[in-house]
């Protein structure tokens, strides 16, 4: 499988059978564009939440798009949605979409939209969209802080009820909540262990992204450092 870093929290995968483009948002919109439109595999547009930090209606102007399947959370309104595209699906949390090649369940946020779970080629991936810890903690009281975690430990439960393996994790390292700020990434993989982890929603804070590095070996998992936009990683399964 190869991953493709664009940027924040958008990603590029191909797998043997598909491509799913994952957040799309500044990126290099030409590059993949020609990526989607040469391949013959099946082309999968994924959105987890309408923030501009993760949705760009530009992912409806590509050049094939009408062959393209578009999954995206039920709250991106759908007035923004070209209504001549006919492969288009919303999910709300527990819901899902399977064909042939794929199949994706939709499963919560501490934000705003859904995560996915998506199971191709006999890979298990989690894309956690705005899920995490948002603990806050040095910018809110203790009482709001210890209701934020909550919602997240909440959650997590219900995705480790469901979710027997997993083999890559995307998930939010994103500093700005202060010097814990990769607690919710700690709590997920002790609770659901992937082999691969990949950091996202850093912005231009890559050292910091890169932070759970540490954690993620001394717990047997694989960190995929992304170290500029464009990255490409090759995974092994």
């Amino acid at each position: 499988m190869k991953v493709k870093y664009i940027y924040n929290s958008g990603f590029l995968i191909e797998t043997k059978s598909a491509i799913i483009l994952i957040d799309y948002y500044n990126g290099d919109f030409k590059e993949i564009d020609n990526l989607l439109n040469e391949s013959n595999k099946r082309r999968y547009i994924l959105c987890s939440h309408s923030h501009s930090d993760h949705y760009d209606t530009k992912i409806y102007d590509f050049t094939n798009s009408k062959d393209f399947f578009y999954i995206l959370s039920e709250e991106i309104l759908a007035d923004t949605v070209p209504c001549d595209k006919e492969n288009v699906h919303f999910l709300l949390k527990g819901e899902g979409y399977s064909d042939d090649i794929i199949e994706i369940t939709a499963y919560g946020s501490t934000d705003v939209g859904i995560s996915f779970y998506i199971t191709v080629d006999k890979c298990q991936i989690f894309h956690a969209g705005d899920l995490n810890n948002w603990h806050w903690e040095e910018e809110v009281n203790q009482e709001e802080a210890n209701g934020y975690e909550k919602a997240f430990l909440s959650e997590l439960e219900d995705i480790n009820a469901n979710i027997n393996a997993l083999d890559v994790l995307f998930f939010p390292i994103d500093n700005r909540l202060g010097k814990d700020y990769f607690r919710g990434a700690k709590q997920f993989v002790e609770k659901i262990k992937p082999k691969y982890f990949i950091p996202m929603h850093f912005r231009e804070e890559i050292k910091a992204g890169n932070g759970f590095k540490e954690e993620a070996l001394k717990q047997g998992i694989i960190h995929c450092d992304i170290k500029n936009k464009g990255e490409e990683i090759e995974l092994d399964f």
